[in-house]
């Protein structure tokens, strides 16, 4: 179970380019900030065998409103998640150039740099047990297609590492996919107790004009 936790948990977590890759992505606003704006997921769980079991759970993120924070505006993302049906603050997050970050000012998407490691962390569920996070942009566009369409996306992806033994070989990617003006279509994990996917894909969406 704590494995199962873990996973769910690296799924919230979810600075140097070209200028080639400068001109070519930073127009484009990947993660559209404004009070109002709403996403829509439903989840799905994806065998190690491929099959897939649609979860009856649907999954809304909501900007709410800001907050200032050392000065800075934060936008405030409220809603539920694979951890919880209980309606809470998921995220603080602010532009900083190209780059999308938190309160701590740690990285959790980049328009422009992908060739840095953006985020990173350790977890120890156990003694003399660890599993590792590193997040970084993927260069190329991928074509993403959820229930509510087809979009040209960039991945946020997550490279994680253990020493537990587990049913797949290590290691094990993890995917944030953000479209321009729309944002997070498809993220997912895994459980790292039975290797299974949990993949949330958006459904719908609003975006302030």
């Amino acid at each position: 179970m704590k494995y199962y936790i873990l996973s769910l948990t690296a799924a919230m977590i979810c600075l140097s380019c070209s200028d080639d890759e400068t001109n070519l992505r930073s127009d484009d606003n990947y993660v559209p900030m404004s009070v109002g704006n709403y996403w829509v997921y439903q989840t799905h769980i994806i065998k190690l065998d491929g099959s897939e079991i649609l979860e009856p759970k649907v999954d809304s993120v909501v900007i709410t409103g800001d907050s200032i924070i050392d000065g800075h505006t934060f936008y405030v993302y409220e809603g539920t998640d694979y951890l919880s049906d209980d309606w809470r603050i998921l995220a603080l997050r602010r532009a900083d150039g190209d780059d999308i970050i938190d309160p701590d000012g740690q990285p959790h998407f980049s328009a422009t740099n992908f060739s840095d490691t953006l985020y990173q962390y350790t977890v120890t569920p156990a003694i003399d047990e660890w599993i590792t996070f590193h997040y970084q942009m993927h260069n190329a566009v991928e074509k993403i297609v959820v229930p509510a369409g087809e979009f040209d996306a960039l991945d946020f992806r997550g490279t994680v590492r253990s020493n537990i033994p587990a049913p797949y070989p290590y290691p094990r990617l993890v995917h944030n996919y953000y479209a321009s003006d729309v944002g997070l279509v498809l993220s997912n994990t895994f459980s790292f107790a039975f290797g299974t996917t949990l993949e949330q894909r958006l459904v719908r969406y609003y975006i302030q004009d």
